[in-house]
């Protein structure tokens, strides 16, 4: 269900619960649509290896890079393809229906269903599956370090 509204400036239609980020994407990477990403004075990978890059200010909506921005989407259902999903998750066929993910340690705006435990790393929830297709993002608070 495609949200038909539209913002000022906007060059098109916005998804609900998303924000249009004001600083520009980090010089050397390329945002693509869904992965997690975190706000300094530019956007960059969220990531849990660190503590400051295990917040998620939310997924990208739309793809980018430098000197671009990126809209964030920071709360209710996500959807994209299952072949997207595979790239920013690692597994195939999409996502795992009602799976909870989680922010990747090893690489950098992935997510994935394993809970980060240990090994001086964040966890962070990021939100469920409700089918291959569509995440519920329901962004937690980063846990860690850990043990």
């Amino acid at each position: 269900m495609a949200d038909t509204t539209l913002r000022s400036g906007s060059p098109g239609p916005v998804r609900p619960n998303t924000f249009r980020s004001g600083n520009h994407i980090s010089n050397g990477i390329s945002v693509d649509e869904g992965m997690a990403v975190t706000l300094f004075d530019e956007v960059v990978f969220s990531q849990a290896n660190a503590a400051n890059t295990a917040n998620v200010a939310g997924l990208a909506a739309t793809s980018g890079e430098f000197p671009g921005s990126v809209d964030i989407q920071y709360a209710g259902p996500f959807e994209m393809p299952a072949a997207q999903w595979d790239a920013i998750t690692g597994q195939s066929g999409g996502l795992t229906a009602h799976a909870p993910y989680y922010l990747s340690p090893t690489t950098p705006g992935h997510l994935t269903t394993t809970k980060v435990t240990s090994g001086g790393n964040w966890n962070t929830p990021i939100g469920f599956a409700l089918n291959a297709t569509t995440l519920m993002i329901q962004i937690g608070t980063a846990i860690g370090p850990l043990s």
